[in-house]
């Protein structure tokens, strides 16, 4: 049997491939990285005609404790102001909710669900924020 985090890379590779095609994921000392261009597409099948939303530069950071470690997600092209009204943390890592909340709630935790729920759920707010100068979800 091959290390667990190349298995893991190797998994969320396939996701990619598939779903983000201009993300990739290395190891790291900490655990893995996903990084590149994250696109923003709508969700609804019926919607898929109009293609990429939007896109966003960023580096994912996943523990090596993924999926219960909460991973730490950036957007690396400094697009989104760093302000905490904008759910940017002081250093700097995106605010996409309470891990712990979420995790307990999307069990069992896996790559793809965290790329369809928390990571697309905080760039579709930031997108419609520069839209519409407004989130799009109550809990902003």
């Amino acid at each position: 049997m091959g290390h667990p985090l190349k298995e893991e890379a190797k998994h969320i590779s396939a996701a990619l491939a598939f779903e983000q095609p201009r993300l990739t994921v290395s190891l790291t000392k900490s655990g893995l990285m996903v990084e590149g261009i994250f696109d923003l597409k709508p969700r609804k099948s019926e919607l898929s005609h109009l293609g990429k939303l939007d896109d966003f530069s960023i580096k994912l950071e996943l523990p090596k404790s993924f999926p219960k470690g909460e991973p730490k997600l950036f957007e690396t092209a400094g697009r989104i102001p760093q302000d905490s009204n904008r759910h940017i943390n002081p250093d700097g890592s995106c605010c996409f909710g309470v891990w712990e909340a979420w995790s307990a709630l999307a069990e069992p935790v896996t790559f793809q669900k965290f790329l369809d729920g928390p990571m697309q759920n905080f760039f579709f707010g930031q997108h419609n924020y520069e839209q519409h100068d407004e989130w799009p979800y109550e809990e902003y």
